[in-house]
């Protein structure tokens, strides 16, 4: 299994690196399970002056990364504001939703999702702050406050730290609530329903 976490300008530490650690730790113990960060550019400046150097970008590998299994998506002010990466975010999730993956975002990263237009329909979260605002911008979008919303192929998650919850989510969806409970454990993170 292939997953994906986006890095971009201005993206969120948080909101990224929580997803990342608990699929990371989730890879030592399962086999064929790869977690990369996915940016647009050689080099990505965080919200808060963090460069991250993403581990694929658009061109590189395509024959071994054309398709993701999950998609992570997280939020911050790259998420909103119009600019040529989160273009790309858009394209990159709207191509990967078509191929079958399942995407999923947390805090703000709902924005990306609702331009790629796959969020409409679902129930979906955010950010408790940016609820009213998602909901004035993409009428066709039922936003419910939850720190994590599973809709199939499409989940989403609350602000910041809810990416471990929905991290956590995925993996006992996947491979058993008895590994997202250890995850959880070496974490010192409590597990919700």
């Amino acid at each position: 299994m292939l997953v994906g976490i986006m890095v971009f300008s201005d993206v969120e530490v948080l909101d990224f690196a929580g997803p990342y650690e608990v699929f990371a730790a989730a890879a030592h113990r399962i086999p064929g399970l790869q977690v990369l960060t996915v940016g647009p550019a050689e080099r990505v400046r965080c919200r808060g002056g963090l460069v991250v150097v993403p581990d694929w970008k658009p061109g590189e590998d395509a024959g071994r990364h054309t398709h993701w299994d999950v998609v992570i998506v997280p939020g911050g002010p790259g998420a909103r504001h119009p600019s040529a990466e989160r273009d790309w975010a858009v394209r990159f999730v709207a191509d990967q939703w078509s191929a079958g993956a399942t995407v999923a975002s947390v805090c703000t990263g709902l924005y990306i999702l609702a331009e790629a237009g796959i969020a409409a329909g679902r129930p979906v979260t955010t950010h408790f702050r940016a609820v009213d605002d998602v909901a004035r911008m993409y009428p066709g979008l039922e936003v419910v406050r939850e720190r994590v919303v599973d809709s199939g192929r499409l989940l989403t998650a609350g602000g910041v730290a809810c990416g471990v919850d929905l991290a956590l989510h995925l993996v006992a969806r996947t491979w058993g609530t008895d590994l997202a409970g250890v995850l959880a454990e070496n974490m010192e993170w409590p597990v919700t329903g």
